[in-house]
């Protein structure tokens, strides 16, 4: 299910493709889907851009940007792959502080991998992460996911370093794995994150290396796929 693409910091560059058409047959489709989708989610559901992966190369990684609402239609219906090839790219950070980790349980309102414990932050690729010469700013891509999703500022990151991109070779979704520090000492991430919840998450964990070894051991099942191999294959909390 999950691969190893590249191992340390990859480059990522848009790359505008010539045509970005869709015919008006599918596009109809991906609009009737995503109005379904919006029916059932309400304003949880955000049509914005999402960086979509043409190619990997070694450590260059290049795409160009497409509406969310082309992931959904994929996501919900497969078949639709073979025509839009939309293959997102999403940053994950395994967030520490002073030997902390931060877990992030998934809300209701998210599309996938709801009610599951995840590494935090994770998400999409955005376009306020473009720099002026098409390059993806990955750092600053983590520090504002960290921002959005925990209130956690992003100037208490002392250091991004990216270890892995992983192809989900199932759903054709790739993450940039980063090992994400934060000057916070734990009793601090733990009383700004105690009663904090956003649209991602409803609820965060902070627990030392090896209570969260003995958090992801006791019922992985609850767990989101990514994280679950991040611990279990790459072993992450040995390295960190």
């Amino acid at each position: 299910m999950f691969s190893v693409r590249y191992e340390g910091c990859p480059r990522v560059l848009e790359m505008p493709l010539e045509t970005q058409s869709v015919n008006p047959t599918l596009a109809a489709e991906v609009g009737k889907i995503w109005d379904e989708a919006q029916a059932e989610q309400g304003a949880a559901l955000f049509n914005g851009l999402i960086f979509s992966v043409t190619d990997i190369t070694g450590s260059l990684i290049t795409g160009y940007f497409v509406e969310y609402k082309y992931f959904v239609a994929v996501r919900r219906r497969p078949e639709l792959f073979s025509e839009l090839q939309v293959r997102p790219l999403a940053v994950t950070g395994l967030s520490r502080c002073d030997g902390g980790i931060i877990l992030g349980r998934r809300s209701a309102h998210v599309t996938q991998d709801r009610g599951l414990w995840e590494c935090v932050p994770s998400g999409g690729i955005d376009r306020s992460s473009r720099q002026a010469d098409g390059s993806i700013n990955i750092a600053h891509q983590i520090g504002q996911e960290l921002s959005e999703e925990t209130g956690l500022r992003p100037e208490l990151i002392t250091n991004v370093c990216p270890r892995y991109v992983i192809e989900d070779t199932s759903s054709h979704l790739f993450d940039i794995v980063a090992d994400v520090v934060l000057n916070l000492s734990t009793e601090e991430a733990k009383s700004a994150l105690d009663n904090m919840s956003s649209v991602e998450y409803d609820k965060f964990n902070v627990l030392d290396i090896e209570g969260a070894k003995s958090f992801f051991k006791d019922d992985q099942g609850r767990f989101a796929p990514l994280s679950r191999y991040l611990v279990e294959e790459l072993e992450m909390l040995e390295v960190i």
